[in-house]
This record gives C-alpha cells, sequence and structure tokens, in this order.
C-alpha cells in the first residue's frame, strides 16, 4: 500500500515538475515573419516571409532545432545620374530569399527560450543600369547592362522566443549574413503555431 502511494506521488510530481517545454518546444511549427535588412549604405528596405521548423528538447532546459524560410524582401536601391552617353539609371533589387540552419536554445523560466542560430541562405540580386542617350542622337534607344547574380551568405543569430499559449509563439531575431557582395544586418518579428 505504501508502495503503490508512494509510486503515485512520485508520477503526480513529474508530471507537474515537467517543464513547458515539452508541450510548447517539442515538434513542428510553422509561423509568419515581418522585418527589415540592411546590405549595406544604400540597400535595405522591408522583409516578410514565411519559416518552419521542429524542436527536440534533450534536457531540461536544453532544445536543438532546425528550421527553414521564405521569404520576399522590399530591398531595392536607384541612382540616376547624368553621363557622357546620356542619363544612367543603376537598380539593384533582392529577390527571393531561401535557406536552412540549426539552432540551440535554452528555456528560462516555463515559457521563454534563447536561442542561437546558424545556417545557409541564397537570395537573387537584379542588378542593372539602363541607359537612355541624350537627343540629338543617332541611336536613341536605351541600352541594358545586367549584372544580376546570386548571393550565398553564412548566417549567424540569436532570437528570444515566448509561448504565448501551448500552440502559439512569438519571437524576436537578430541575423547576421556575410555573403561574397553583401554583409546583411537584418531584425524580424514573428509569429509560429506549434502542431
Amino acid at each position: 500500500m505504501l508502495h503503490r502511494s508512494l509510486i503515485a506521488c512520485a508520477l503526480a510530481f513529474a508530471a507537474f515538475s515537467s517543464p513547458a517545454f515539452a508541450q510548447t518546444f517539442d515538434g513542428p511549427y510553422l509561423g509568419v515573419e515581418v522585418g527589415y535588412e540592411r546590405l549595406s549604405d544604400d540597400l535595405d528596405g522591408g522583409v516578410y516571409g514565411l519559416f518552419a521548423g521542429w524542436d527536440v528538447p534533450v534536457s531540461a532546459n536544453w532544445v536543438i532545432g532546425i528550421e527553414g524560410r521564405l521569404a520576399a524582401p522590399d530591398t531595392s536601391f536607384r541612382l540616376t545620374r547624368e553621363t557622357g552617353a546620356g542619363t544612367a539609371v543603376s537598380s539593384v533589387d533582392v529577390n527571393s530569399q531561401y535557406g536552412i540552419g540549426a539552432r540551440i536554445g535554452y528555456l528560462v523560466g516555463k515559457n521563454t527560450l534563447l536561442y542561437g542560430h546558424a545556417g545557409y541562405e541564397r537570395f537573387d540580386v537584379d542588378s542593372t543600369i539602363v541607359t537612355t542617350p541624350t537627343p540629338p542622337c543617332v541611336q536613341c534607344n536605351p541600352t541594358l547592362a545586367d549584372f544580376s547574380f546570386d548571393e550565398d551568405m553564412v548566417t549567424l543569430g540569436a532570437g528570444i522566443e515566448h509561448a504565448v499559449t501551448d500552440r502559439v509563439r512569438t519571437r524576436i531575431v537578430y541575423t547576421y549574413g556575410d555573403g561574397d557582395a553583401f554583409e546583411r544586418n537584418r531584425v524580424s518579428l514573428g509569429v509560429a503555431y506549434q502542431f
């Protein structure tokens, strides 16, 4: 009888003392984000997108996971200048970001996760110069010089994620990226649903 009571008490204690991450930071999630990024002094703008991942608790306070993201930035730059050949308009537009990364987090309190992450991202950069000759001219059609390329970037960052309910989490994340053409700084806010 005493043996059964001790077992029942131990099970009840284990159930009530289980950390919140066992329900909140465990398994798949899907979210949306908005943010701001800066790639150079003249190239910055907003970004919005989707992210999805899977968290795995590895101890009472530590969580590891994998996460992917797909984003559509509104990051662009325009410069118009007069040259000897005419009016030149330089344009740079950053498009369709996507990437994957790993994260490791530490549970602070019952519902807050502090985490760091490292990953890889790729995005398209449309870079053109359109020159319109100044009349009078023999050939007055604009000319296009295309310097577009794809940028690969290693990313590092840190974030804080808070469970508002058992299923809904909010986050703020800072990410630094280092590529061949750009160094990027991004801050984003997100909301995720835990499945």
